[in-house]
């Protein structure tokens, strides 16, 4: 288990928070944040449900909405379809991206249930891939797409041959994670508050602890989303917060079941396992989910979600807070994660 934690190395487990939360909350993109990591630079991509599989690719049986990119850069794509779950999920159906009869992605449709993750791969020496969730409605299915040059995890053969020379390591001078501890004297009384344009509430945070990495507002067909992220360090430590619209009326707890649900179901997270701090109420609802994610190297890095949810019933919306950490440091970083909150302020 690799132990270091260099910058770019939250990468894809920052884009499965920002889905995550996607699922959770609205079937809206939430990908405009700063979770999302820069994808292709293609405007738009085509995507369709073909008859087959990955090697063996039909005919089209429901064209898609084009991949556009969100603010952030990533890719996404909503379009419900009339083809029921339960017929998908029976086999003889992928999911595709590009050209569908020489795909840049490609995902086969399998499993059971109303809600279906299917991980679509790059094809052809690419690396554009991603995730296709696939949710019932009755006997329609909604299908969305999250995709990102990051994510491809390309299934062609490597055709360059091996150098023998080692690679140089990415930072000759390893740079040291920022703790609660090592800033308390140096950061006292330097705040700064981020006020959500949409939702009203508020957050005061040390500036000499928290770097501000994006903030913006995304509007989308589930309703606008404002998204705050911190980080501390070298990006490993990172707080992302969204204001937004609960579905369906659902209450904190609805939503952080829903996203727990999602963690512990994630193809892109290996052996995810709730950890202790887990409750609370319709108002205020969190839970901490220990996961592993591997990079393109194939290193692994363990880290913790911690995830609160408050609801704002003064604007109909909800705040939920994505607070990352590696789990070698979580308990060091739960001062700074309780004085954050303390310093959020929700609309009356």
């Amino acid at each position: 288990m690799n132990t270091q934690r260099p910058r770019n190395r939250a990468a894809l487990a920052r884009t499965v928070a920002a889905l995550i939360v996607v699922f959770a909350a609205t079937g809206a993109a939430i990908l405009g944040g700063p979770a999302a990591l820069q994808a292709s630079a293609q405007e738009e991509v085509a995507a369709a449900i073909v008859e087959g599989s990955c090697d063996s690719l039909g005919n089209t049986a429901a064209d898609l909405r084009p991949l556009t990119a969100a603010a952030g850069g990533a890719l996404t794509s909503f379009t419900t379809v009339d083809l029921a779950v339960t017929d998908l999920a029976g086999g003889g159906y992928a999911v595709v991206a590009g050209d569908p009869a020489a795909p840049s992605a490609c995902g086969e449709i399998a499993g059971e249930g109303d809600d279906l993750y299917v991980t679509l791969r790059a094809q052809g020496g690419g690396k554009l891939g991603g995730i296709a969730w696939l949710h019932a409605r009755e006997d329609r299915t909604q299908v969305s797409l999250f995709m990102s040059e990051e994510l491809g995890g390309s299934s062609a053969t490597p055709t360059e041959e091996p150098s023998d020379q080692p690679e140089p390591p990415a930072d000759e001078t390893p740079v040291p994670i920022k703790t609660p501890q090592a800033n308390a004297t140096q950061a006292a009384g330097e705040t700064e508050t981020y006020t959500s344009p949409i939702y009203g509430h508020t957050i005061t945070y040390d500036t000499g602890v928290w770097n501000v990495l994006n903030q913006g507002t995304d509007r989308d067909q589930g309703g606008p989303i404002d998204f705050f992220v911190l980080s501390a360090g070298v990006d490993a430590i990172q707080v992302e917060f969204y204001g937004l619209q609960p579905a369906r009326g659902d209450t904190a707890l609805d939503i952080v079941a829903n996203m727990e649900r999602n963690i512990l179901t994630s193809p892109e997270l290996i052996d995810p396992a709730i950890r202790s701090d887990a409750g609370g109420d319709e108002d205020h609802a969190f839970v901490a989910i220990d996961f592993t994610f591997e990079d393109e190297s194939g290193d692994r890095y363990s880290n913790v979600y911690h995830i609160e949810v408050w609801a704002m019933p003064a604007v109909d919306g909800a705040l939920i807070m994505v607070y990352q950490t590696p789990q070698d440091v979580y308990e060091d970083w739960i001062p700074a994660r309780e004085i954050l909150v303390r310093g959020i302020t929700l609309p009356e």
